[in-house]
């Protein structure tokens, strides 16, 4: 945080940083500080990330099991399952 989060309710306080938000890579956040909710004294601190998700490298190909005959019966095939 750079900023104060938590609002002075007695005189003589002073605006703080009492909550953190840790992460190794700041850039990829997004972080907004509103008005506190009721009658709390720390500002609401909203974090985002904007992810999107990544695509597939490739398309999922259609794959077919075989169970193949003995060459000695005959030989041939059968499919079992696609």
């Amino acid at each position: 945080m750079q900023h104060p989060t938590r609002i002075p309710d007695r005189l003589g306080d002073t605006p703080n940083i009492l909550d953190l938000f840790l992460t190794s890579n700041p850039s990829a956040y997004a972080v907004t500080l509103s008005s506190p909710m009721d009658s709390s004294n720390h500002n609401l601190i909203s974090v985002s990330c904007p992810i999107s998700p990544i695509p597939p490298q490739h398309p999922a190909k259609r794959r077919c099991l075989w169970r193949f005959a003995s060459a000695l019966r005959g030989g041939g095939h059968e499919e079992v399952l696609c």
